[in-house]
């Protein structure tokens, strides 16, 4: 029996069981119109108590032999749910789909057709389109930022530091990612679980970051292959909108796996901190954040603690960032209604000094 050469693999829990549906509806409708054997599905449920067991029994039914499914009896937390669901795969490679997004239409097929194009790779990170809770309406929300360098076109890089390099910000979008699977496996069994528990929000990313120094090339896909729904994550469940421990949590998650990879001194994991200031914390963000988020003197202070710390080695911090830093959110809250000519200042400041680096 030959084995089939992808298998989408969705780890779940708790209150997502109709978003399961959709993210099934989307993969089965996908599936029929493709060789027989050709993908699997493989769903870990992390003891939720909705209608998850009985949504994939109905699609269990209608597709007889397509979907395996295991469920934790208590919630093992996400990284333990992550790797049941791939190892319960059978595919040569693994998509790691989250539950509450989809596939868009025609993307299994085109991922097929990378693959095949690229049977060396270790696997590829494919870009997304962002929906709202109701997968109806396309949200025009600019990733600029988060992107490749030449995001538009196919790129094949081959090696660890090359994709990290290019694909840092996006390697953390889990639904973006494709690993080949008996890879995966043994570098999972390499590092345990328990490290993989250990670091947090992107365990995937450390594996990847391990794949790639066995089977170093890894591809990026720029269409738009995932859709992915807006509206429920933790910025607005756990965190109550609170930007700024939404971007620190998450900048966190990342800044331990580059230390944890390449340790803190380190060429690539300076490089990487660098590049991670100049997208996401060079002034701009932080009178956003402080201007638009429902934070306190407390969130304030943390994001002082936490960049300086992070980024002291980074010149334009102390002239762009630190500044805004240390002025309370107040101010930045009624300029920012009005439009201080301050604000525009710093822009224009900010574009010119980060031009100069």
């Amino acid at each position: 029996m030959s084995i089939p050469r992808l298998s989408i693999c969705i780890p779940t829990h708790d209150g997502r069981g109709e978003f399961l549906r959709q993210a099934l509806v989307s993969v089965l409708n996908q599936i029929e119109d493709l060789p027989s054997g050709s993908v699997t599905v493989s769903i870990s449920d992390n003891a939720s108590q909705d209608s998850t067991q009985q949504v994939v029994r109905e699609f269990s039914s209608k597709y007889p032999g397509l979907i395996s499914y295991s469920r934790n009896e208590i919630n093992l937390g996400f990284a333990p749910n992550m790797l049941r669901a791939i190892g319960g795969a059978d595919g040569e490679y693994a998509w790691l789909l989250s539950s509450d997004d989809c596939i868009a239409p025609g993307g299994i097929n085109r991922v097929l057709d990378t693959l095949e194009k690229y049977p060396e790779a270790a696997g590829l990170t494919v870009n997304f389109a962002t929906y709202d809770s109701q997968m109806q309406n396309e949200k025009v929300i600019s990733l600029d930022i988060s992107l490749p360098q030449d995001p538009t076109r196919e790129h094949a890089y081959t090696s660890v530091s090359e994709t990290l390099q290019h694909c840092s910000s996006m390697l953390g979008y889990v639904s973006g990612q494709i690993v080949h699977r008996e890879t995966w496996q043994k570098t999972a069994d390499e590092t345990g679980e328990e490290t993989l528990i250990g670091l947090g929000y992107f365990p995937y990313i450390y594996l990847i970051a391990r794949m790639l120094q066995s089977r170093p090339l890894w591809i990026w896909q720029p269409e738009r292959l995932v859709w992915n729904r807006l509206d429920n994550d933790s910025v607005t469940r756990d965190l109550k909108n609170n930007l700024i421990q939404y971007m620190l949590r998450n900048f966190h998650g990342m800044e331990v796996i580059w230390a944890k990879f390449l340790g803190r001194h380190s060429p690539l994991y300076r490089y990487l901190m660098v590049d991670s200031y100049k997208r996401y914390w060079s002034g701009r963000q932080i009178i956003s954040c402080k201007a638009r988020t429902r934070s306190t003197l407390a969130d304030n202070f943390h994001l002082l603690c936490e960049l300086t710390r992070n980024f002291y080695f980074v010149p334009s911090f102390w002239l762009l960032t630190f500044p805004c830093l240390v002025i309370p959110h107040p101010f930045f809250r009624i300029a920012y209604r009005l439009g201080f000519p301050l604000l525009r200042s710093w822009r224009r400041t900010r574009r010119t000094v980060l031009q100069e680096a």
